[in-house]
């Protein structure tokens, strides 16, 4: 079996470490909340209620209107996002959705840096490259 590679390193949130964003469809959809289980410099990976956004599709873009959760990513707020992937599993209530950032600046790619520091963390990270 091949190993999976990662253009970015990721941070996978843990359960005590609960991020909520807010996300709007490009298409005029109404707003969403997302938790996010996953962060690297490439997009974020969350878990949104699949009754609120029955319709979406891969490539569809995202606008990621707030954060909730850590300080440090609230100014995530404001960027794009397109959904590269969607995992839905029909007996769960849930989808997961794989989106990758558009627009990022540099100051938001430092911000999920400090992310992968094991000092900003008592010493742990979330840290994953698979």
């Amino acid at each position: 079996m091949g190993s999976e590679k990662r253009k970015f390193e990721r941070y996978v949130f843990h359960n005590n470490e609960r991020i909520v964003v807010s996300l709007t469809l490009d298409n005029g959809g109404g707003t969403v909340e997302a938790r996010v289980l996953t962060i690297s410099q490439g997009g974020l990976g969350v878990v949104i209620e699949k009754a609120r956004i029955p319709d979406l599709k891969e490539e569809a873009i995202l606008f990621l209107k707030e954060v909730d959760g850590k300080g440090r990513i609230a100014e995530l707020a404001g960027h794009s996002l397109k959904v590269k992937w969607i995992l839905d599993y029909k007996p769960l209530n849930n989808l997961a959705l794989g989106c990758e950032f558009i627009d990022l600046n540099e100051r938001c790619r430092l911000e999920i840096d400090s992310f992968l520091t094991p000092d900003q963390h008592d010493g742990a990270t979330g840290r994953s490259e698979n």
